[in-house]
Order: structure tokens, then sequence, then C-alpha cells
């Protein structure tokens, strides 16, 4: 089942899914280095800038979260996806809840070797740039 994400109902099993699956697709970035999200201090410093999320419950934990994350870069202030989640059935499940009920453009991040890759292009994100290693996909707005 996906939910919006409660810090009261899902921030223990939040740490508990970091702490066992720590991702690179789910990071923060500070003075120029990527960081990457898996324990308090950091889910706390990711917070600070999250205008929505939505987890993945499978009782009696969560298997996944994907939220939307806002950076400032020079004048352009631009809405991010960052993800973790243990399987593609997830993914597809959260990404579906987020593009249908976001109004916003969103980008992303991505490695172009990731699992994941085909399942944003199949939710319409379209190519923006390449990144060395990973791509900056974009959705424009619903």
């Amino acid at each position: 089942m996906i939910a919006k994400y409660n810090t009261k109902k899902h921030y223990i099993d939040l740490v508990l899914l970091l702490e066992e699956h720590s991702s690179y697709d789910f990071y923060i970035t500070e003075n120029n280095t990527r960081v990457i999200v898996k324990d308090s201090a950091s889910i706390k410093k990711l917070f600070e800038n999250v205008t929505v999320a939505y987890v993945s419950e499978s009782k009696p934990e969560i298997d996944g979260i994907m939220l939307v994350w806002q950076a400032m870069g020079g004048d352009v202030k631009r809405n991010y996806i960052k993800f973790n989640v243990l399987d593609e059935k997830v993914a597809e499940n959260l990404i579906n809840t987020l593009t249908q009920d976001y109004k916003g453009k969103l980008y992303i991040k991505i490695k172009k070797d990731s699992l994941y890759l085909k399942l944003f292009k199949d939710n319409d994100f379209r190519f923006c740039h390449d990144r060395g290693s990973e791509l900056l996909l974009v959705k424009e707005k619903n």
C-alpha cells in the first residue's frame, strides 16, 4: 500500500530501511558533495527540503520511499525525485502515485545503467541532459 510519509508513523521504519539498504539514488548534496542518506542525521537534512514523500508499506515495515526534494542551483529551483526501494514493483507503485498526485515539473538524476531508468521513461520522463554516468530526466507539469 502506498501512503504519504508520516514522521510519527514511518520514521523508525525509514531508518531501518536505510540502514539495511543504502542506495546511491537516495542522497543529498552538501558543498558540491553527494551524501548518501542512511542515518538519522542525513534523514533530518534531507527532509529540510522535501515537499512531498510517499512510502510503500508492507506490513510490518516499509519497503520503499520516493520523495520530491527541492534544490537551489544559482537562481534555478528544481524539484528532484529521490528514491530508495527494495524492488522494481515497489518503485513502479511509488512512481505511479507520485506522478499522479504531483502537479509540478519533476527532475531525476539517474544512473545510465539503473534498473529503474526504463520505469521513469515509461512514465513520461524525457531526456534533459547527459551527466557523465548519469542522465538528467524531466517530466513536465501534469
